[in-house]
């Protein structure tokens, strides 16, 4: 794409968090790869829709000069950012550089701006399961005849429903634990309730501020 273009920018539908990288780089097959990135689930509707506006891009950026000279091999497809599943799912993905360079040499670290649901930084990570939306730039590439396509450039995430690293909503029953005779939480926040009703304790209290 030729630098007098602009890339389109969009905000995705809000969808489910897989495997945020955001605060460190991924790691793929044991290799940091550099960059930042979220995998992101949407609805069936949504889904469609994303695919259709990446398939949409993808056929102006082929068609366009930029990409004029550049050949394809016959049986490939373009990457348009989503893969199907194990389970038949489309999963999209966005990322980008953790650094990048000036025009004068210098190096910088990116951070990746993420929001709460009323436009509030977060200054830490997310994890996955948390109900998100993504603001991407989509770029088209060809680097050879089998490998182009439409990338998702990461530029900021929405967090409308947080789950922390190490969150991921089970339950105990489906984990397979039944009920048992023994420490219960509720009991525990019983008595941290029962307040001191002691004259000495109301007096250390006081003058503790």
């Amino acid at each position: 794409m030729s630098k007098d273009n602009k890339l389109k920018t969009i905000v995705t539908p809000k969808g489910t968090a897989m495997y945020p990288c955001l605060r460190t780089t991924e790691t793929y097959m044991g290799t940091d790869t550099g960059k930042y990135s979220v995998q992101i689930k949407l609805s069936e509707e949504d889904t469609k829709e994303l695919m259709d506006t990446l398939e949409k891009e993808w056929e102006a950026a082929s068609t366009s000069p930029d990409f004029k000279d550049k050949k394809f091999k016959r049986g490939t497809v373009p990457n348009l950012s989503y893969r199907e599943d194990k389970d038949g799912d489309i999963i999209f993905k966005a990322k980008t550089n953790a650094t990048f360079k000036s025009k004068t040499g210098e190096v910088f670290t990116k951070t990746i701006p993420i929001f709460d649901s009323h436009g509030k930084p977060i200054k830490g990570d997310i994890g996955h399961g948390s109900i998100i939306k993504l603001a991407v730039s989509l770029a088209p590439y060809a680097v050879s005849a089998t490998n182009y396509g439409i990338a998702m450039y990461l530029n900021g995430v929405q967090v409308i429903t947080m789950k922390h690293r190490g969150e991921y909503g089970a339950d105990a029953s489906s984990l397979g634990f039944g009920v048992e005779e023994g420490y219960s939480v509720e009991d525990e926040e019983a008595e941290d309730a029962v307040p001191f009703d002691t004259e000495e304790d109301e007096n250390e209290s006081e003058s503790d501020f």
